[in-house]
C-alpha cells in the first residue's frame, strides 16, 4: 500500500543524515515525527540499513499503537512482514500470580521468530525491554520438531511436554493441552491455529494430521509439527535441581524456603514462579540477545520512555524493600530486570519536536490540520493537496464509517479504491492508524476520520477468539471423576460397561459410592447424572447407596435456599421503602459527553445505559449489576453514570481489586473526561505516599473530588 513512500523516505536526504550519524556511532534524534509517521520512518530505516529494529515505547498502550500503525502500512500479515509486538507480562514483580497464558504464548512466539531470524521489527514497551529472560540457548533447545518416521517412547514424550508446560486432558480443546488415547497423541501448540493428532506405530510416528478442536474432525495431513514451550520457564529436572540448590544458597532457612523447595521439587508450575526465573539458569538473556544480530534500538518518545523506566525501577525497589508484596522470598530487582543504565544505549530517539542540536535530524513530516468537523475546510484542503499532485488518504476505523465519509467527500475529489491510489487522487478506506500525518516532500497526507470530527480513537483488540463446544458426552469423563446422581448423590465415575439385562445388551454408566458400592445407570437415563462441581481443594465426601446422607444434604440445601429467598425478599422490600436521590433529565453536557464516545454502542450496552439512567432518575436506591466480557463496554456504562452524578453535584467511588487496575482506570477516566476538566478525578492505592493519601481524602471530604478510584 505504501511501499513507494517507504522507499522514497529510505532515499530521502534526512535518512542520509540519520545513517551518517549511525555510522559514527552517535545517538541520533529524529524529530518532527507525528502519528503513524513513526511507523513509516521505522520501515524506511529498516529498508535502508537492512538491520533489525527494536522499538521501545513508554507504555504497552503506545506499543500496541505503533505495532498497529506498522501493520497498517505493510500489505502482508505480521508473520510475513516480520513485524512483532513483544508484550509485557502485565504482572508486578513479587506478586503471587502468573501472567495470562495468552500473553505468555504471544511472548514465546515472538522469541521463536527472533531465534529463527524472521523478525525484522519488534515493538516492546520499556517494561518488557528491561525484563530478564530465559537464556537464548535454553529457549532454542526447548523447541521440538516432530516428523513422520521419528522415534519416540510415548511416555518420554509425555514427560517432555509436561516439562514444557503442556497440560494433559481427556480431550484437547485449547492451546497448551495434550491428550493420550492408546497409541494416539493429540496436542495443541499455541503457535498453531489448530491442534494436531499424532499416530504411533509402536515407537515410530506413523502420521500427523491437523484436526478441528470443536468437532474433533480431521483437517488434513501435515509434514512436520513445531512444538513451542507453553511457559518461559521449562521445568526439566536439571533446571529444578539447580533452582532448589540456588534457593538454599540464597535464602536463609525458614518455613517459606521449605515451602518454595516443595513447590520446586513437585515439578509443576505455581503462581508467581516467574519471580524466581534466575534460579533455574546459570545466566539470563535480554531481549536484544534473541536477535540474530544486534538490532538498532530506538526509543519512541525517548524522554517519556526514560521517565517510565525510571518510575518502574522505583516501584520495583519499593516492592522489594517495603511491605507491599505478599511474597516473602524475593530476589533483588537487578536479578529480574536490567537497570536502564546497564542496557544497550538507544541508537535512535524518535521525537515529536525537532531541535537544532547537531545530532538531531528533522524528518519531512508535520501534524495534520484539525478540522473540528468543518467539512468545507476539509474539502478545500483535499482539493489543494490533490491539485498539487499529492496522494491523500482518509481512513475510518471500519468499513461503514469509510462509506459515509466517501459519500461526504465525493464532491471535492474523485474517490478511488486503495489499489488505485496515486498522486493527485483521494482514497477513502478503513485502517487502524493511531494518528495521521502529512508530508509535502513525500506528497502524502494521511487523515483520520476521527480527527476530522474530533472523535476519540478506538482501542485495539488483541484477543483471539477460538471455536469451542460444551461437554456433551460422558465419553469425556475420566475414571475417578466425581459425579452427582439426582437420587443417590455424589459418587465416582468408573467406566461405561455393556451388560446383559433381561436378555438385552445395553450400555450402563458405572458409578462407585462409599464402601465400594456400585450403581449402574442406563445411558438413556444419563440426564439424572451431572458432573460434580465443588469447591477447589475441598475434601470430597462420597455418599452411600441407600443411606440418608444425600437426603439430608438435599433437605439442608432446600432449607438454606428458602432462608436465602426469604432474606432477599426482606432486603428488597426494605429497599423499596427507602428514598434515594432522583437525578434529573440529562443535561446538554451529558449529551456531549456521550457523543464523544469513540465506539458504536452495542444493543446490550445501550440497554444497560438506558436502564442505569432510569435507575438514577428513580427515587429508589440503585442496585444494578452489569455483566460482560472484557472489552465490551462495561466501564463506559459506569463513566456515563459517574458523569451524570458529577453534573448533579454528587460524588462517585469506583472500587477495583488490584493496584494496577486502579492506575489503569485512573488513566482511562482521565482520558475519557479530558474534554470536561471541571470533573475532578483522583485515585488511591498502596503506591501513593501517606501524605498524598491524606491530601486526597481531605479533598474528597471537602467535595473537591467528583470521582475517586
Amino acid at each position: 500500500m505504501f511501499e513507494q513512500h517507504i522507499g522514497c523516505l529510505a532515499r530521502h536526504h534526512a535518512m542520509d543524515d540519520v545513517v551518517s550519524h549511525l555510522a559514527s556511532a552517535a545517538s541520533v534524534r529524529c524529530g518532527a515525527l507525528w502519528g503513524a509517521s513513526r511507523a513509516l520512518t521505522a520501515l524506511a530505516l529498516q529498508e535502508r540499513t537492512g538491520r533489525p529494529l527494536l522499538l521501545v515505547t513508554p507504555t504497552s498502550h503506545e506499543a500496541e499503537d505503533l505495532h498497529g500503525d506498522i501493520l497498517a502500512l505493510v500489505p502482508d500479515g505480521p508473520g510475513e512482514a516480520g513485524v512483532h509486538l513483544f508484550p509485557h507480562t502485565e504482572i508486578l514483580p513479587y506478586e503471587d500470580v502468573s501472567p495470562f497464558s495468552d500473553i505468555v504464548h504471544h511472548r514465546i512466539s515472538v522469541l521463536h521468530a527472533l531465534v529463527e531470524g524472521t523478525a525484522r521489527i519488534v515493538v516492546a514497551p520499556v517494561r518488557a525491554f528491561l525484563a530478564r529472560l530465559i537464556p537464548r540457548s535454553s529457549f532454542t533447545g526447548a523447541q521440538l520438531v516432530l516428523q513422520k518416521g521419528d522415534l519416540y517412547e510415548l511416555s518420554d514424550l509425555v514427560l517432555y511436554l509436561v516439562n514444557l508446560g503442556y497440560e494433559q486432558t481427556s480431550r484437547v480443546e485449547r492451546a497448551g493441552e495434550f491428550a493420550v488415547k492408546g497409541g494416539i497423541l493429540d496436542i495443541f501448540p499455541s503457535n498453531l491455529q489448530d491442534p494436531c493428532r499424532i499416530e504411533f506405530f509402536d515407537i515410530e510416528i506413523d502420521s500427523l494430521r491437523r484436526f478441528d478442536a470443536g468437532s474433533q474432525r480431521s483437517l488434513g495431513p501435515v509434514e512436520s509439527l513445531l512444538v513451542l514451550p507453553q511457559r518461559e520457564i521449562m521445568l526439566h529436572e536439571e533446571n529444578r535441581t539447580r533452582a532448589l540448590a540456588e534457593a538454599v544458597r540464597i535464602f536463609p532457612p525458614s518455613g517459606d524456603r521449605d515451602a518454595l523447595g516443595d513447590l520446586l521439587a513437585a515439578g509443576s508450575d505455581f503462581p508467581g514462579m516467574e519471580n524466581y526465573l534466575p534460579l533455574f539458569f546459570e545466566e539470563t538473556s535480554s531481549l536484544t540477545d534473541f536477535f540474530p544480530e544486534r538490532p538498532l534500538v530506538i526509543a519512541v518518545d525517548a524522554d517519556e520512555t526514560v521517565r517510565q523506566a525510571t518510575a518502574f525501577e522505583r516501584d520495583i525497589d519499593e516492592l522489594y524493600n517495603g511491605y507491599y508484596s505478599p511474597m516473602k522470598l524475593k530476589l533483588p530487582p537487578d536479578a529480574l530486570y536490567q537497570p536502564l543504565q546497564e542496557c544497550h544505549g538507544f541508537d535512535l530517539r524518535f521525537e515529536t519536536l525537532a531541535t537544532s542540536e547537531s545530532s538531531s535530524v528533522a524528518m519531512p513530516f508535520a501534524a495534520p490540520r484539525q478540522f473540528m468537523g468543518d467539512l468545507s475546510a476539509l474539502s478545500e484542503s483535499i482539493r489543494e493537496r490533490t491539485g498539487a499532485g499529492q496522494e491523500v488518504h482518509v481512513f475510518a476505523t471500519y468499513e461503514g464509517q469509510a462509506d459515509r465519509v466517501a459519500s461526504l467527500l465525493s464532491d471535492c475529489a474523485p474517490v478511488r479504491a486503495l489499489e488505485q491510489a496515486r498522486p493527485g487522487v483521494l482514497h477513502v478506506g478503513h485502517a487502524p492508524f493511531s494518528a495521521g500525518f502529512v508530508s509535502d516532500e513525500l506528497g502524502l497526507a494521511v487523515i483520520l476520520e476521527r480527527e476530522i470530527f474530533n472523535r476519540k480513537r478506538s482501542l485495539r483488540r488483541s484477543v483471539r477468539s477460538v471455536n469451542s463446544v460444551p461437554i456433551d458426552s460422558f465419553l469425556d469423563l475420566k475414571p475417578g471423576d466425581p459425579v452427582v446422581h439426582v437420587q443417590h448423590g455424589i459418587g465416582l465415575f468408573v467406566a461405561i460397561e455393556r451388560m446383559n439385562s433381561l436378555g438385552l445388551e445395553k450400555d450402563y454408566l458405572k458409578i462407585e459410592y462409599r464402601d465400594s458400592e456400585k450403581l449402574y445407570v442406563p445411558l438413556e437415563m444419563i440426564n439424572l447424572v451431572q458432573r460434580y462441581i465443588g469447591q477447589d481443594g475441598a475434601a470430597l465426601k462420597l455418599d452411600s447407596l441407600g443411606g440418608r446422607s444425600w437426603e439430608r444434604t438435599r433437605e439442608k440445601v432446600k432449607k438454606n435456599v428458602e432462608k436465602l429467598a426469604k432474606e432477599l425478599v426482606e432486603i428488597y422490600a426494605a429497599r423499596m421503602t427507602l428514598e434515594g436521590h432522583a437525578f434529573g433529565e440529562d443535561t446538554r453536557w451529558q449529551h456531549e459527553f456521550e457523543s464523544a464516545f469513540e465506539f458504536e454502542e452495542t444493543p446490550d450496552q445501550v440497554r444497560a445505559i438506558e436502564e442505569s439512567r432510569a435507575d438514577m432518575q428513580s427515587p429508589r436506591p440503585m442496585d444494578r449489576l452489569i455483566c460482560g466480557d472484557v472489552g465490551f463496554g462495561k466501564t463506559e456504562v459506569a463513566m456515563r453514570a459517574a458523569f451524570r452524578a458529577a453534573m448533579a453535584g454528587k460524588q462517585t467511588a469506583i472500587l477495583v481489586p488490584t493496584t494496577i487496575l486502579a492506575e489503569q482506570h485512573h488513566a482511562t477516566f482521565r482520558e475519557r473526561f479530558a474534554l470536561f476538566p471541571a470533573v475532578h478525578i483522583d485515585y488511591l492505592n498502596r503506591f501513593r505516599s501517606s501524605a498524598e493519601q491524606k491530601e486526597v481524602l481531605s479533598r474528597l471530604a471537602a467535595g473537591h473530588i467528583d470521582i475517586i478510584i
